[in-house]
Protein backbone atom coordinates (compact mmCIF):
# COMPACT_ATOMS: atom_id res chain seq x y z
CA UNK A 1 0.00 0.00 0.00
CA UNK A 2 1.32 3.38 -0.88
CA UNK A 3 1.52 6.24 1.61
CA UNK A 4 1.70 9.90 0.60
CA UNK A 5 3.10 12.93 2.61
CA UNK A 6 0.71 15.76 2.51
CA UNK A 7 2.28 18.73 0.81
CA UNK A 8 1.73 22.38 1.71
CA UNK A 9 0.02 21.74 4.97
CA UNK A 10 1.18 23.52 8.07
CA UNK A 11 0.30 22.70 11.55
CA UNK A 12 -1.02 25.77 13.26
CA UNK A 13 -1.05 25.81 17.02
CA UNK A 14 -4.25 26.82 18.55
CA UNK A 15 -4.43 30.50 19.21
CA UNK A 16 -4.14 31.55 22.78
CA UNK A 17 -5.36 34.70 24.37
CA UNK A 18 -2.72 37.37 24.34
CA UNK A 19 -1.13 38.07 27.69
CA UNK A 20 -1.66 41.60 29.08
CA UNK A 21 1.53 43.64 29.29
CA UNK A 22 1.96 45.78 32.39
CA UNK A 23 1.68 49.46 31.78
CA UNK A 24 5.12 50.08 33.16
CA UNK A 25 6.71 47.65 30.74
CA UNK A 26 4.93 49.02 27.74
CA UNK A 27 7.21 50.84 25.49
CA UNK A 28 6.28 54.46 25.11
CA UNK A 29 7.03 56.11 21.91
CA UNK A 30 9.93 58.52 22.11
CA UNK A 31 8.91 62.10 22.13
CA UNK A 32 10.99 64.83 20.75
CA UNK A 33 12.37 67.31 23.41
CA UNK A 34 10.81 70.74 23.30
CA UNK A 35 13.04 73.47 22.03
CA UNK A 36 15.16 75.11 24.78
CA UNK A 37 14.02 78.57 25.85
CA UNK A 38 16.48 81.35 26.74
CA UNK A 39 17.14 81.75 30.49
CA UNK A 40 15.39 84.87 31.74
CA UNK A 41 17.65 87.51 33.30
CA UNK A 42 16.16 89.25 36.33
CA UNK A 43 17.34 92.84 36.70
CA UNK A 44 16.68 94.32 40.19
CA UNK A 45 14.90 97.63 40.13
CA UNK A 46 17.22 100.58 40.58
CA UNK A 47 16.76 102.46 43.86
CA UNK A 48 14.87 105.71 43.61
CA UNK A 49 17.08 108.78 43.51
CA UNK A 50 17.70 110.40 46.86
CA UNK A 51 15.39 113.24 47.53
CA UNK A 52 17.02 116.61 47.70
CA UNK A 53 15.16 117.52 50.86
CA UNK A 54 16.44 114.36 52.62
CA UNK A 55 20.04 115.30 51.86
CA UNK A 56 19.39 118.81 53.05
CA UNK A 57 17.88 117.47 56.28
CA UNK A 58 20.98 115.38 56.94
CA UNK A 59 23.22 118.37 56.36
CA UNK A 60 21.17 120.50 58.73
CA UNK A 61 21.19 117.76 61.39
CA UNK A 62 24.95 117.34 61.11
CA UNK A 63 25.46 121.07 61.40
CA UNK A 64 23.22 121.16 64.47
CA UNK A 65 25.20 118.39 66.13
CA UNK A 66 28.52 120.05 65.42
CA UNK A 67 27.24 123.37 66.71
CA UNK A 68 25.76 121.92 69.90
CA UNK A 69 27.82 123.01 72.91
CA UNK A 70 29.67 120.30 74.76
CA UNK A 71 28.69 119.82 78.41
CA UNK A 72 30.95 121.85 80.60
CA UNK A 73 33.23 119.98 82.92
CA UNK A 74 33.10 120.68 86.64
CA UNK A 75 35.31 123.60 87.69
CA UNK A 76 37.46 122.54 90.59
CA UNK A 77 39.18 125.22 92.68
CA UNK A 78 42.99 125.20 92.75
CA UNK A 79 44.68 123.73 95.79
CA UNK A 80 46.18 127.17 96.53
CA UNK A 81 43.59 129.89 96.22
CA UNK A 82 42.64 133.19 97.81
CA UNK A 83 40.20 132.17 100.53
CA UNK A 84 39.28 135.77 101.27
CA UNK A 85 38.32 136.35 97.64
CA UNK A 86 36.35 133.11 97.53
CA UNK A 87 34.42 134.07 100.66
CA UNK A 88 33.70 137.49 99.21
CA UNK A 89 32.20 135.85 96.10
CA UNK A 90 30.11 133.23 97.91
CA UNK A 91 26.35 133.61 97.99
CA UNK A 92 26.05 133.15 101.76
CA UNK A 93 24.82 135.51 104.43
CA UNK A 94 24.33 135.58 108.17
CA UNK A 95 26.23 133.32 110.54
CA UNK A 96 27.34 130.96 107.76
CA UNK A 97 29.18 133.89 106.19
CA UNK A 98 30.70 134.86 109.55
CA UNK A 99 31.95 131.29 109.88
CA UNK A 100 33.75 131.61 106.56
CA UNK A 101 35.08 135.13 107.27
CA UNK A 102 36.57 134.14 110.64
CA UNK A 103 38.14 130.87 109.47
CA UNK A 104 41.56 130.27 107.95
CA UNK A 105 42.50 127.54 105.52
CA UNK A 106 44.98 124.97 106.84
CA UNK A 107 44.78 122.49 103.95
CA UNK A 108 42.88 122.03 100.72
CA UNK A 109 43.24 119.19 98.19
CA UNK A 110 40.46 120.18 95.80
CA UNK A 111 37.79 118.16 97.56
CA UNK A 112 38.42 118.47 101.30
CA UNK A 113 38.75 121.90 102.90
CA UNK A 114 40.25 122.08 106.39
CA UNK A 115 39.54 125.27 108.31
CA UNK A 116 40.69 126.54 111.68
CA UNK A 117 38.70 129.06 113.70
CA UNK A 118 39.65 130.95 116.85
CA UNK A 119 38.04 129.83 120.12
CA UNK A 120 36.08 133.10 120.45
CA UNK A 121 34.14 132.09 117.32
CA UNK A 122 33.52 128.52 118.40
CA UNK A 123 29.75 129.07 118.52
CA UNK A 124 29.79 129.51 114.75
CA UNK A 125 30.90 125.90 114.28
CA UNK A 126 27.47 124.38 113.97
CA UNK A 127 26.31 121.77 111.52
CA UNK A 128 23.75 123.93 109.73
CA UNK A 129 26.28 126.71 109.10
CA UNK A 130 28.92 124.27 107.88
CA UNK A 131 26.43 122.61 105.52
CA UNK A 132 25.31 126.00 104.20
CA UNK A 133 28.93 126.90 103.49
CA UNK A 134 29.52 123.54 101.79
CA UNK A 135 26.49 124.03 99.55
CA UNK A 136 27.68 127.50 98.52
CA UNK A 137 31.14 126.16 97.64
CA UNK A 138 29.64 123.25 95.69
CA UNK A 139 27.52 125.68 93.67
CA UNK A 140 30.48 127.95 92.94
CA UNK A 141 32.88 125.20 91.86
CA UNK A 142 30.33 122.69 90.44
CA UNK A 143 31.51 119.87 92.67
CA UNK A 144 31.11 118.48 96.13
CA UNK A 145 33.49 119.84 98.76
CA UNK A 146 33.71 118.55 102.33
CA UNK A 147 34.53 121.10 105.04
CA UNK A 148 36.25 120.17 108.29
CA UNK A 149 36.43 122.93 110.91
CA UNK A 150 38.83 122.78 113.83
CA UNK A 151 38.75 125.16 116.78
CA UNK A 152 42.21 126.49 117.55
CA UNK A 153 44.69 129.27 116.94
CA UNK A 154 47.42 129.51 114.35
CA UNK A 155 49.34 132.79 114.33
CA UNK A 156 50.79 132.01 110.89
CA UNK A 157 47.35 132.07 109.28
CA UNK A 158 45.00 134.98 108.70
CA UNK A 159 41.27 134.91 108.22
CA UNK A 160 39.37 136.96 105.65
CA UNK A 161 38.10 139.13 108.50
CA UNK A 162 41.66 139.79 109.73
CA UNK A 163 42.80 140.60 106.20
CA UNK A 164 39.95 143.06 105.82
CA UNK A 165 40.92 144.80 109.08
CA UNK A 166 44.56 144.91 108.00
CA UNK A 167 43.65 146.49 104.66
CA UNK A 168 41.47 149.07 106.43
CA UNK A 169 44.37 149.92 108.76
CA UNK A 170 46.68 150.30 105.78
CA UNK A 171 44.28 152.67 104.04
CA UNK A 172 44.05 154.70 107.26
CA UNK A 173 47.80 154.93 107.56
CA UNK A 174 48.15 156.11 103.96
CA UNK A 175 45.43 158.70 104.40
CA UNK A 176 47.05 160.09 107.56
CA UNK A 177 50.43 160.23 105.84
CA UNK A 178 48.93 162.07 102.89
CA UNK A 179 47.19 164.65 105.10
CA UNK A 180 50.24 165.04 107.33
CA UNK A 181 52.31 165.91 104.29
CA UNK A 182 49.96 168.68 103.18
CA UNK A 183 51.69 172.11 103.50
CA UNK A 184 48.66 173.79 105.05
CA UNK A 185 48.24 171.10 107.70
CA UNK A 186 51.95 171.26 108.42
CA UNK A 187 51.78 175.05 108.88
CA UNK A 188 48.87 174.73 111.31
CA UNK A 189 50.68 172.08 113.25
CA UNK A 190 53.85 174.16 113.46
CA UNK A 191 52.03 177.38 114.38
CA UNK A 192 49.41 176.08 116.77
CA UNK A 193 50.57 172.59 117.67
CA UNK A 194 47.62 171.06 115.87
CA UNK A 195 47.30 167.29 115.77
CA UNK A 196 45.44 164.93 113.50
CA UNK A 197 42.74 163.14 115.51
CA UNK A 198 41.06 160.88 112.93
CA UNK A 199 41.14 160.43 109.24
CA UNK A 200 38.43 158.57 107.36
CA UNK A 201 40.12 156.57 104.64
CA UNK A 202 38.25 156.02 101.35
Amino acid sequence: MLAFRPVGLAVVAPATAPHSVPAASRATPARSAPPSLPTPVVVPPSPPPARAESAASLIVAAAALSAAPMPSAPTHPPTHFDWAQVVDELAVVGLARELARNSAVTQFDGRRLDLVIAPQYEKLVQRRYVETLQAALAEKFSGQIVINVKVGHDASLTTPSQQQVAMADERQRRAEAEIGGDPNVRALRDAFGATIEEVSGR
